[in-house]
């Protein structure tokens, strides 16, 4: 369906997994509106617009999660001297 080319195209224009993933969906489900119908043979069908609903709903999904995570973050605190020069040295280290 994707091949890593498409894949490493959609992980640059989102810049994270769960927003490129969504990007991926809404792909097919256009690709799905476009090429299948509602179509009816002999006991075989196939509905391309609900197909479609499905994968534009699952993106919403992985759009809200990542709207939900984005927010998250840690932040060190210090309360004296000693623990700045700690975190001084180890952020320092962190950034050598």
């Amino acid at each position: 369906m994707f091949d890593d080319t498409d894949i490493r195209a959609f992980l640059d224009l989102e810049g994270d997994v769960k927003l490129a993933a969504a990007r991926a969906l809404e792909t097919i489900a256009n690709s799905q509106t476009l090429i299948l119908k509602v179509i009816r043979t002999l006991d075989t069908s196939t509905n391309g617009p609900q197909v479609a609903a499905d994968l534009r709903n699952a993106a919403r999904q992985l759009r809200q999660e990542s709207d939900d995570e984005a927010g998250f973050a840690v932040a060190e605190m210090v309360h004296d001297v000693f623990g700045a020069r700690e975190k001084r040295m180890r952020d320092a280290r962190h950034h050598a």
